[in-house]
């Protein structure tokens, strides 16, 4: 059992990850809308992906380096977290993706283009809300499966682990990006519609629609999580 000072790590490390991982992954939607040439599709899914691989090799050894509710919740499903560490886990996660959007809507000019929806995900206008869902939860299996084959696996390598993961989450968004944002991850999609929705209380842009798609970042992310943590856990580790 963690002490306090061992479960102040483990949420600092949640927080930082998160944070960077949002920092990034928001702040590059806003710069491939100024940038003379943009970053692209490309450019955002290699930074969000590249970020997540490099806060996994720094900070994985502390917390398991999960940075997302739905990871989380696939190791709670399979019980390889406590209920306790999985809310320590979420709420770091939630904290450090608002508190990583509010310091980008505090630095990021709200004339910037971008700058008002900060990369708060939407769902595509030609989707329903069950594509969106279906779209998130394949995207978040493919992350999970991948997570639990490299980092969790003991017969896999795990050198390779961060790697994989990151370009998981890269191609994901390279795939989901004009549907649903490619996100996979509830807290990335929550942090800048939170920091919008924060900042229209104080008058500075209008932001309700935000919410409007909200719960398929939610919804997709946990079910393809919690169905891949379980296939992973029940019939590839069975034997071990």
């Amino acid at each position: 059992m963690a002490g306090i000072a061992g479960w102040g790590k483990l949420a600092l490390a949640e927080f930082v990850g998160t944070f960077a991982i949002v920092f990034i992954g928001a702040g590059s939607l806003v710069v491939d809308g100024i940038a003379p040439d943009g970053v692209g599709i490309t450019g955002r899914a290699l930074a969000y992906g590249f970020t997540v691989a490099v806060m996994f090799y720094s900070l994985a050894h502390i917390s398991g380096g999960h940075f997302n509710p739905a990871v989380t919740f696939g190791f709670l499903v399979t019980r390889r977290v406590s209920l306790r560490r999985a809310g320590t886990y979420v709420a770091s996660q939630i904290l450090g993706a608002l508190a990583a959007s509010m310091v980008l809507k505090t630095l990021i000019p709200s004339e910037v283009p971008g700058a008002a929806s900060l990369g708060a995900p939407a769902l595509n206008f030609k989707l329903s809300s069950l594509d969106g869902i279906l779209i998130e939860l394949f995207l978040t299996f493919f992350l999970v499966f991948v997570f639990f084959g490299t980092a969790v696996d003991p017969r896999s390598p795990k050198a390779v682990a961060g790697f994989a993961i990151g370009f998981t989450v890269a191609v994901d968004m390279m795939m989901g990006s004009f549907w649903t944002g490619g996100i996979a991850n509830p807290a990335r999609a929550f942090g800048p519609t939170a920091a919008v929705f924060l900042w229209d209380a104080f008058g500075r842009v209008t932001s309700v629609y935000v919410w409007q798609s909200h719960y398929i970042y939610w919804i997709g992310p946990l079910a393809g999580a919690g169905f891949a943590a379980l296939t992973y856990q029940l019939v590839l580790l069975r034997d071990e």
